[in-house]
């Protein structure tokens, strides 16, 4: 019964074991969806775009408390700019025949073409002292692979653990009382590769 009860409080506390995706996953859609709004806006609302400015404003999102240690690649934001220049045209047109480019932002951005478009960046989405390819999990997850996981953070690398496929991560945290970030894969029992080329997060 104690045993029993351990498991259902280890799992309350970990927050994320029963959604279909973790929650930092969603907050970093978001942020990169949010991040592409804002292209649009400054390019065909205010007509004028600094692509650094832009890659700035992004960079500030990478590194906040918002997504923990998880940033994106380059390559996903290429893709956003890709996307929006390629399809603003087919927005923002009113039924007297004018358009609005401001709408046609806000279009865009709450399409259901845009948010698959963006949930397919999730593979360039990966952990700032790790890489992209990395398979990392969090707390409540599924362990995938039998083998070493070491803790990490964007602050630090932490004690590296031994688990069995098929059990559970759980909550971490440090002598000092930091709250872990995610468990990295650093070697698999059955030799296999920890870098994989899918989302790291992705549920088994």
């Amino acid at each position: 019964m104690k045993l029993r009860m351990f498991f259902i409080l280890s799992l309350l506390s970990c927050g994320e074991v029963f959604a279909s995706e973790p929650d930092y996953i969603l907050r970093g859609r978001a942020i990169l969806s949010q991040w592409g709004e804002v292209y649009c806006i400054k390019k065909y609302v205010l007509q004028g775009v600094d692509n650094n400015d832009v890659n700035d404003s992004l960079h500030l999102f990478d590194y906040s408390d918002r997504v923990s240690s998880l940033i994106y690649s380059d390559i996903s934001k290429g893709n956003v700019f890709y996307y929006i220049d390629k399809n603003i045209s087919d927005f923002g047109n009113l039924v007297n025949g004018k358009r609005l480019n401001l709408i046609a932002c806000v279009e865009l951005a709450d399409s259901v073409k845009y948010i698959e478009f963006i949930k397919k960046q999730d593979r360039y989405f990966y952990q700032n002292n790790a890489g992209v390819g990395s398979v990392i999990r969090s707390c409540g997850q599924k362990i995938p692979f039998g083998g070493y996981w070491r803790m990490i953070s964007r602050y630090g690398i932490y004690e590296s653990r031994r688990f069995k496929k098929g059990d559970i991560f759980p909550e971490w945290k440090s002598n000092d009382g930091f709250n872990g970030g995610e468990w990295i894969l650093e070697s698999r029992d059955d030799g296999g590769p920890i870098k994989l080329d899918v989302p790291y997060f992705k549920f088994d």
